[in-house]
């Protein structure tokens, strides 16, 4: 792994982890039937694996604290509902399960609304943005992280650390 991926790593491990809308799908889907990822046959985790499922997961365990919000589950509940209807509700309940773990925190959409960064990322994107000071966000949104930076706050994108790890091995 990289010094600047470790660095992040290990500068949020003792405070927490926010995961985009893609990443918890891939870890609700991965959590309830990794089988799912490795026939492609849902769109919007077509692009990983049951590798980054289990990278995931593994990078989640090194943070003392999960977060999420309210606006990441609600996009992560929405895409769920494309699955067939049993999967749906099984990966519903799996996804309901996981969340034990994790804390939910508040942001009022209406504040949210009045920054002028809003119409360029959305919602979800600046409640997680909203964040970034104290929580380390792990995101495969190149938007997202643009934008963080362009704040002077870090993220972590998923892609890098996949990347990193197909060169060590």
């Amino acid at each position: 792994m990289s010094s600047y991926t470790t660095t992040l790593i290990e500068r949020f491990a003792g405070r927490g982890v926010l995961i985009d809308t893609n990443l918890l799908l891939l870890y609700a889907i991965g959590k309830y039937d990794p089988d799912i990822l490795s026939r492609e046959s849902f769109d919007r985790v077509a692009t990983y694996s049951i590798e980054d499922y289990q990278l995931l997961g593994n990078l989640i365990s090194l943070f003392r604290q999960k977060v999420t919000t309210p606006y990441v589950l609600a996009e992560v509940s929405n895409w769920i509902g494309y699955l067939a209807r049993a999967q749906e509700v099984e990966c519903l309940r799996g996804l309901i399960d996981s969340l034990d773990t994790f804390t939910e925190l508040q942001v009022d959409s209406f504040e949210l609304g009045k920054d002028a960064s809003f119409p360029f990322l959305g919602l979800t994107d600046m409640a997680l943005a909203a964040y970034a000071n104290d929580y380390l966000i792990v995101t495969d949104d190149a938007r997202l992280i643009f934008h963080l930076n362009e704040l002077g706050r870090e993220a972590l994108n998923i892609n890098h650390l996949r990347q990193e790890i197909w060169l060590m091995n």
